[in-house]
């Protein structure tokens, strides 16, 4: 008989936009590392889109841009910009990120500007949920961040069950710093399709 896993929805983080200036230049090309990043976009319709992961692309297509390049990551992105050297881009991206990307265009011959359009806001479980997550005896938890996992982590402080992870990529399953887990399973990919394919592989 098969056993119906439960869901338990808990985010870690609250999406906000954050103003920001427009800059006093004209750009080639922007770069965009979340669909989150898309809305602040809408001052640059008819510039092209890099894009870091298909549903960055998609959320970007769908707002009118065009999207000559996606890439798996930020690694992929920095080693596929040869052919854009001399260009002027522009990377909008949240207040927490990883890489030094904009600085590290730079360094690609690209000149950079960049930009924080939305923040990534720490929130707490309600009392509730909590002690529901608490009751379980063992949870599969998708990380998609390091520092969505290390919410996580401080939130399951305590936790005596099962843990099975499930990192989008290696950098996730490093940011856990909460209870050992029984299992650690990274994604083939850092998309959502090969995370759900990750976590179904740990269902009973």
């Amino acid at each position: 008989m098969a056993l119906h896993p439960r869901v338990i929805l808990a985010p870690v983080m609250e999406i906000r936009s954050v103003a920001f200036e427009l800059p006093d230049r004209a750009f080639d090309f922007l770069v965009l590392t979340s669909r989150h990043a898309v809305a602040a976009a809408q001052s640059y319709q008819g510039l092209p889109a890099l894009c870091v992961g298909e549903a960055t692309a998609q959320a970007a297509r769908e707002a009118g841009f065009e999207t000559p390049s996606v890439f798996a990551n930020a690694e992929a992105l920095l080693a596929g910009v040869a052919p854009y050297a001399g260009q002027r881009a522009l990377y909008l991206h949240g207040r927490h990120t990883r890489g030094r990307l904009a600085e590290r265009l730079n360094s690609a011959e690209i000149a950079t500007e960049d930009r924080v359009v939305y923040d990534q806001v720490a929130c707490d479980w309600p009392p509730q949920i909590c002690e529901e997550i608490m009751a379980q005896s063992a949870l599969i938890l998708p990380l998609y961040s390091p520092r969505s996992a290390r919410l996580v982590a401080e939130n399951l402080a305590g936790f005596t069950g099962k843990l099975t992870l499930v990192g989008l990529s290696e950098a996730c399953l490093e940011g856990w710093t909460g209870p050992v887990p029984v299992t650690t399973v990274v994604a083939a990919r850092p998309d959502g399709a090969a995370m759900k394919m990750a976590i179904a592989s740990q269902l009973p």
